[in-house]
């Protein structure tokens, strides 16, 4: 069964591909850039090279990247398929944190059939997280599956896409390494072989603690040098991390 997001992404691709004729990947990818920027003013993530990474992660799974499409592109990906956003791409699949399971080619709905199976889904996540607070309540509830970048670190989140739908494009899978490794740190605390640096612009540099990819963009970080402690750390003190 396919996550939301994986099934957003294969639809828009499947549209892509009738819409625009193109029979390649790359074709696709290009008409896609070019719908999201015109017809939906989207540039965050929405280059063709994006969406062929999203492809790759998606739809061929030959990518293992952390990083989830932002809720931007998930609203104009949901826009593109008809609705009016994330959310209402998830309310209208009667969808909770459960995984989809269904084919929406294969299943007509009406308007009125669709509403009675978002209330009659959000009825059954009512009385199944009823019964399931009533059976395992205890002194040590179990660790939430799925985590989410605050600020500086990573938080633990519920994996239950209905309690946080704002930040769907956010969430990922918890990562015990990442979790307790991936760090935003200032600039006292940058070591050359130990740290890893992400510049943000011209004169403004992030700081991390970990190896890995930009937990907000998913941008490669780079290892910290001494070329780089002597023009954003020793040169400039105090540095502020962004």
């Amino acid at each position: 069964m396919d996550s939301p997001i994986k099934y957003l992404i294969k639809e828009i691709f499947i549209k892509a591909k009738e819409e625009s004729g193109q029979t390649s990947i790359y074709g696709c990818c290009n008409y896609l850039e070019q719908r999201f920027r015109d017809d939906f003013k989207c540039y965050d993530g929405t280059s063709s090279r994006s969406f062929a990474r999203l492809h790759q992660k998606y739809v061929e799974e030959s990518q293992q990247e952390k990083a989830t499409p932002k809720p931007t592109l998930l609203n104009a990906m949901s826009q593109y398929l008809g609705y009016q956003d994330y959310k209402d791409f998830l309310l209208n699949h009667g969808q909770t944190d459960k995984q989809l399971s269904f084919d929406l080619k294969a299943t007509k709905f009406t308007k009125i059939s669709i509403s009675q199976r978002s209330i009659i889904a959000v009825l059954i996540l009512m009385v199944c997280s009823l019964f399931s607070y009533i059976i395992f309540i205890d002194d040590y509830p179990p660790d939430p599956e799925c985590m989410i970048w605050k600020n500086t670190h990573y938080e633990k989140i519920s994996c239950e896409l209905s309690l946080n739908i704002e930040k769907a494009g956010q969430i990922i899978g918890f990562d015990l390494k990442l979790y307790e490794n991936m760090k935003m740190i200032p600039s006292s605390e940058v070591k050359v072989g130990e740290s890893y640096y992400y510049k943000v612009g011209r004169d403004s540099v992030q700081f991390f603690s970990s190896r890995g990819l930009h937990p907000e963009n998913g941008k490669d970080l780079k290892p910290v040098t001494d070329y780089i402690v002597g023009k954003y750390v020793q040169d400039k003190q105090p540095t502020q991390v962004q």
